[in-house]
Parts: C-alpha cells; sequence; structure tokens
C-alpha cells in the first residue's frame, strides 16, 4: 500500500501540469487568492480544461523548462483555449512587467550631453526597444538612480 506522500508524488509526475493549472484558476475564481484582484476581480476568466493545460504542457515542450509558467497571449484576455501557453516564469515576469510599463504610455525625452533634444519617445520601453538596450536602464535614469543610459539623459515629459 502506497502512502499518501508517495501517491501524491507520482500524481505529479503523471500529470506535471496540474500546479499550473490549480494556480491560474485560483487566480481567476478565488476572491481569497493573493492575485485575484489582478485577475478574477478584473474580469480575467478561467475557461481551460485540465486536459487542454496537459496538451498545452506537451505543445511547449515545458517539461524541459527550468520553470515553466502558463502565460497569456493577449494579457487582456482570458485563460481561453488560443490564448494560452507555457514560457520560462523568468520570460513570464519579464514581458508582464514591459506590458505594464508600455500600458504607461508615458512620453519621454532623449538628451544628448550638449542639453539637445535627441528625440521624443513615446514610451521608455518603446525607446528600448528600438535602440536595443534596457528598458530598466532607461528607466533607473527617469527614477534619478541613474546619470544616463545608452549615451544619453531621460526625461518625462
Amino acid at each position: 500500500m502506497l502512502s499518501g506522500k508517495e501517491m501524491s508524488r507520482r500524481y505529479r509526475e503523471k500529470y506535471p501540469w496540474k500546479g499550473s493549472y490549480s494556480n491560474a484558476k485560483q487566480r481567476c475564481t478565488n476572491p481569497k487568492n493573493k492575485h485575484y484582484k489582478n485577475y478574477g476581480a478584473k474580469g480575467v476568466e478561467f475557461k481551460l480544461t485540465m486536459e487542454y493545460v496537459g496538451y498545452l504542457w506537451h505543445r511547449d515542450n515545458a517539461q524541459n523548462m527550468k520553470s515553466p509558467s502558463i502565460d497569456r497571449l493577449n494579457s487582456k484576455g482570458s485563460y481561453v483555449s488560443g490564448n494560452c501557453r507555457f514560457i520560462e516564469h523568468s520570460e513570464n515576469v519579464r514581458l508582464g512587467s514591459l506590458a505594464y510599463w508600455e500600458k504607461r504610455n508615458r512620453a519621454v525625452i532623449q538628451i544628448d550631453f550638449n542639453g539637445y533634444v535627441v528625440k521624443k519617445w513615446r514610451s521608455a520601453y518603446m525607446a528600448a526597444k528600438e535602440l536595443d538596450t534596457s528598458f530598466g536602464n532607461i528607466y533607473s535614469v527617469l527614477r534619478g538612480d541613474r546619470k544616463h543610459a545608452k549615451d544619453f539623459r531621460w526625461e518625462y515629459v
């Protein structure tokens, strides 16, 4: 007879996507979940079956990922078929952070060391993307933690 702990381990081995499924479902449906305010309270619905999440797991080779995380392709959409995939958790966090700053859409100006405005950008994220630099570096200048990024000063408009 197997112990409860051993049965639980075997179940996790057989269905490794179950944790991702349960966590995403809780974020959308359980008001006591600490992340509910960012998901269910904002209208994000969970409409996936455990079988479909298993399909995504295999399709996206999540078993080969260091820390697989379920991601919504359209972050404004719900957890529905066609809008989800498995990606590395670190990538999911990065994408969420970039989406947040892009959403803020606060214009910035790029200034050379002579004080001339080089270009006005729709957002720091767009500047970082086009200049192939780190958004964090530009944001650090805007926050006052650094003096320059990509050899320019940056200011909010």
